[in-house]
């Protein structure tokens, strides 16, 4: 699932957004949320992004049941920087959620 979920190199698959949706779908339905949110954590510190990629492009495509987890997306915030640690500043707060409403295509 991590090599599908992050940028691919040459004898990965490529999946569009839409496809890690359905991927992530078909697992949930498969195992459930909980143990998808669980996976999705442990994928976050490995996984490889293309350089630029801002946190709301990565967070829009795994859409509202992944999105919803509150552990989750943590550890998303986590893989940018973001923690109780290290908060994000007013700046950064207003270009996440602008970006969010948006649609997250924006870069950051």
């Amino acid at each position: 699932m991590s090599n599908l979920l992050s940028e691919s190199v040459a004898e990965t698959p490529i999946l569009d957004p839409t496809q890690h949706r359905v991927l992530i779908a078909a697992v949930q339905a498969k195992y459930g949320p909980e143990i998808v949110a669980l996976i999705v954590q442990r994928i976050f510190p490995m996984l490889s992004l293309p350089p630029g990629t801002s946190l709301v492009q990565t967070l829009i495509p795994l859409g509202p049941d992944i999105t919803s987890d509150p552990d989750t997306v943590c550890a998303l915030l986590q893989r940018f920087g973001i923690s109780d640690a290290n908060p994000p500043g007013d700046a950064q707060l207003v270009e996440i959620v602008g970006s969010i409403g948006r649609g997250g295509y924006n870069s950051m």
